[in-house]
């Protein structure tokens, strides 16, 4: 080999090496970012609709997110609001969970029937015809 050409692979080396480095040195940036910043939501950034909430309906234990879309909730307890979030499929909500009854003095425990589960709303209720 010719030490033009062995000069020449090296250099290709090297710059692909560079270019390749500093693509994945932005990607690592990049994917290091934050998805949301405190602030986003009350400055209106990124929002499909406004955060205004739709007229709610006369059913208490129901959240009417928009036309269409209602959650079913059951609210147990005094104090300081706190969101129990279920972690799948599952029926409706009729008692609060049992290992929070020690602490419904203190807090208020908020259970809602996620979209799709129990009383709340189906995003799709049957398939139509294919």
């Amino acid at each position: 080999m010719h030490a033009t050409t062995v000069k020449r692979s090296l250099a290709i080396a090297v710059a692909v090496a560079l270019v390749l480095g500093s693509a994945a040195g932005a990607f690592r940036y990049w994917m290091s970012l934050p998805l949301y910043r405190t602030g986003m939501a009350s400055a209106g950034a990124s929002l499909s609709a406004p955060l205004i909430p739709p007229p709610q309906g006369p059913d208490p234990n129901r959240w009417i997110v928009e036309p269409g879309i209602e959650l079913d909730h059951l609210a147990v307890g005094a104090g300081e609001n706190t969101l129990v979030v279920h972690g799948g499929p599952r029926g409706p909500i009729t008692v609060p969970w049992a290992g929070l009854d020690t602490l419904k003095d203190r807090f208020r425990f908020i259970s809602c029937d996620q979209r799709g589960c129990g009383r709340s709303t189906r995003p799709i209720d049957k398939f139509g015809p294919s």
